[in-house]
């Protein structure tokens, strides 16, 4: 089944928002883990809430809380949620489930992503912000000392390379070009920087 938007509005039109609800959640997570989007980790912090408030109205709808028309109109609000949501979720999001998520049959028994061979090296979740932050600051040392010693190539270098491993840039940069990467990725590419900076450096 193919893991795109259009796959998500349909599961809308069939009425399997408890299934659609769990799919999204858990893909959502999944990509928390991997790379650093403030529209996905928003769009996450949305499926909690409205999870929580598809389970409410199914709870009123059994003790009779809600009678048949009301649960019809909550049910109305929550698929436009729900398109809502999928709609502003960013197509880099689709295309990173669709080509690395784990091929898992979820919880609420929806198959996605097709049996194909894991072609993405992930780091896990537990190189978290606090080592990128340690990261940044060794580099930002190095940069600095770079520019101190009137090293431009080299100065120039480690400081992309520090912008990229601190946090707060790192999302700042991701939201203005819509460019997120996951974390083997952005780690590779620091680290080069970080070489090939260091190279340009003067002996001393």
């Amino acid at each position: 089944m193919a893991n795109n938007r259009e796959y998500y509005k349909s599961l809308v039109a069939n009425n399997q928002n408890d299934q659609l609800i769990n799919l999204l959640l858990e893909t959502i997570s999944w990509h928390k883990t991997q790379y650093e989007d403030a529209t996905v980790a928003k769009k996450h912090d949305e499926m909690l809430l409205l999870s929580s408030r598809n389970q409410n109205i199914g709870q009123a709808a059994n003790q009779g809380i809600l009678n048949a028309s009301d649960v019809i109109v909550e049910e109305n609000k929550i698929n436009l949620a729900l398109l809502s949501i999928i709609n502003t979720l960013p197509e880099a999001f689709f295309a990173q489930i669709d080509a690395f998520m784990p091929s898992v049959t979820p919880s609420s028994g929806v198959p996605f992503a097709s049996n194909r061979p894991q072609q993405a090296l992930a780091i896990p979740s537990g190189l978290g912000k606090g080592m990128y932050w340690i990261m940044a600051t060794f580099l930002g040392m190095i940069s600095a000392g770079a520019a101190i010693q009137s090293d431009w190539v080299a100065f120039a270098l480690t400081a992309v390379a520090t912008a990229l491993c601190a946090p707060a840039s790192y999302e700042w940069m991701s939201t203005r070009t819509r460019i997120t990467m996951s974390n083997a990725l952005r780690v590779l590419l620091i680290i080069t920087l970080m070489c090939v900076g260091l190279s340009f450096a003067t002996p001393r």
